[in-house]
């Protein structure tokens, strides 16, 4: 294991960006100080696209199964299942996501674990205030433990100079325990 992805990292894009499909990862684990990255994937692109993957019990102090930042790029999800990717101290059990655009479709988390996001720790990127961060849930299952604070961590402090938009469409999100003191999303702002 890597202090940056326990599989696969990458830290230049090319002109076609990164295509990885129909892979699994399992117990996969990026180690070392705190800047430690992406549990499977360490991810500095600027496009990806990561689609009918399946990431169970990978862990890493960022990005359990996956760290993706970019500051120009667009990452893409599709049909893939996060399974108990994270760790009690995590920012992101499942994926730590920085980037201006972001799609996750057909994506299915459960049971990861992670301080700041159970499942994602979002933190919009935007270079300008005109070109605002964009990113979308669509038919997305969310299910976190007890043991996270909350479900979706969007940081929105990091991205204050401009209006970030995150679009939620046929999603859930479930929770597995009874108290109602946990947060489903929280939302980081300086209001």
């Amino acid at each position: 294991a890597s202090a940056q992805g326990g599989a696969i990292a990458s830290l230049s894009a090319g002109d076609k960006g990164l295509i990885i499909s129909f892979c699994q990862f399992l117990s996969n684990e990026a180690q070392g100080d705190k800047s430690a990255g992406g549990g499977a994937i360490y991810l500095e692109y600027a496009r990806v696209e990561v689609s009918k993957c399946d990431f169970q019990k990978c862990i890493s102090n960022a990005g359990g199964a996956i760290y993706a930042k970019t500051q120009t790029g667009e990452f893409t999800f599709e049909s893939c299942s996060f399974n108990e990717n994270g760790m009690v101290a995590a920012e992101g059990g499942a994926i730590y996501l920085n980037c201006p655009k972001a799609s996750i479709k057909d994506c299915n988390f459960k049971d990861n674990l992670g301080l700041l996001g159970g499942n994602i720790d979002l933190v919009p990127y935007s270079t300008t205030t005109s070109s605002p961060s964009q990113i979308v849930f669509d038919n997305c299952s969310f299910q976190f433990i007890e043991d996270s604070e909350n479900s979706i961590y969007f940081d929105r402090e990091s991205d204050k100079n401009s209006e970030s938009t995150i679009i939620m469409k046929n999603s859930r999100i479930i929770h597995t325990f009874s108290s109602e003191e946990k947060f489903h999303f929280y939302e980081l702002a300086n209001i």
